[in-house]
This record gives structure tokens, C-alpha cells and sequence, in this order.
């Protein structure tokens, strides 16, 4: 996918045409948000590759894959879709301490800590509810674009944590 540095040196129709993409990935966020069908988070999903929001794509495929009464057809292409993206994405392993932290459970908000203001993606958030098996598994993996993010990390009884 194309980062803002690249995207800032095409010709002004092709960054119109990526504009356009996360506008559409914008309204579709907002469908998910709202009526909460699951298609609208699958497109949202593909606008957002298109627009090089990779790891907005791949958070939107994760949660669709865990929404019952997705078809089977919607579930392959979503896998290797999301599989594809992965493969082109940073894996960043998040891991918290101390143990006792997955008796209430943690919430990861990331932010890219873009330098372009025009940047609006919306923050990732990944929610692991307490005993949650990522715990005792080494941490969660989640799937980023090249660059700065900032990560918080907010577990009840616990000061926030930003970095």
C-alpha cells in the first residue's frame, strides 16, 4: 500500500482518487456503526486497503470473521483477504504485565501518529476481556502500516499507559 509520504507526491487526480476511497471507508465505518450489517464492515475493509489504511483492513476482517451468520463465501474471501495483508503489514506483539492484569482484562487503542493532519483514520481498538487466552498465549499480535502509532493501554484498577 501506498504511505503519505508517496501519496503526497502523486499527481493531484490519484490523490483525489485515494481521498475518495477513505471517504468511502468514512461512510462505511459510520453503516457498520449504525446498523451494524456485516457487509458494510467487509467494504469498509476494502475501502481501506485501497486508500493504504492496511491495518484498519485487517482489524475490520478480524471482527467480521467473529460475526455469526457471516456466509461461507463472505468468511473464504475475508480469510485470504486478511491473510494477504498480513503478510504485507508489521506484526506487533502486545503483551502486558503484570499477570494479574488478565483478571479484568486490557483495552489497546493505536493511533498512527501520522504528521499529516489530513490523516483521519479512526483509532484501532482491540479489547481482550479478562482470561482472555491471549494472556497466557504471549501477548496479542496486531498488524500495523509501516510507521509511528501510538499505543494506550487501559486496564481497570490500572494507571493508563501511552506510548
Amino acid at each position: 500500500m501506498l504511505s503519505e509520504k508517496v501519496i503526497a507526491k502523486l499527481p493531484a487526480k490519484v490523490r483525489g482518487q485515494v481521498d475518495a476511497w477513505v471517504e468511502a471507508a468514512e461512510i462505511l465505518e459510520d453503516l457498520w456503526a449504525t446498523v451494524h450489517e456485516p457487509r458494510d464492515l467487509f467494504n469498509a475493509a476494502l475501502a481501506r486497503i485501497a486508500a493504504g489504511h492496511r491495518a484498519h483492513a485487517i482489524r475490520y476482517w478480524e471482527t467480521y470473521l467473529l460475526l455469526p451468520g457471516v456466509p461461507a463465501d463472505g468468511r473464504e474471501q475475508a480469510q485470504s483477504r486478511l491473510k494477504k495483508a498480513q503478510g504485507a503489514a508489521v506484526g506487533v506483539n502486545l503483551k502486558v504485565a503484570p499477570v494479574a492484569v488478565s483478571e479484568v482484562g486490557v483495552t489497546y487503542t493505536l493511533r498512527r501518529a501520522a504528521p499529516d493532519l489530513k490523516d483521519s483514520r479512526p483509532p484501532l481498538v482491540v479489547e481482550l476481556p479478562s482470561g482472555a487466552p491471549e494472556f497466557d498465549a504471549g501477548g496479542r499480535t496486531v498488524y500495523l502500516d509501516p510507521g509511528k502509532w501510538e499505543l494506550k493501554v487501559e486496564a481497570r484498577g490500572y494507571r493508563t499507559a501511552v506510548q
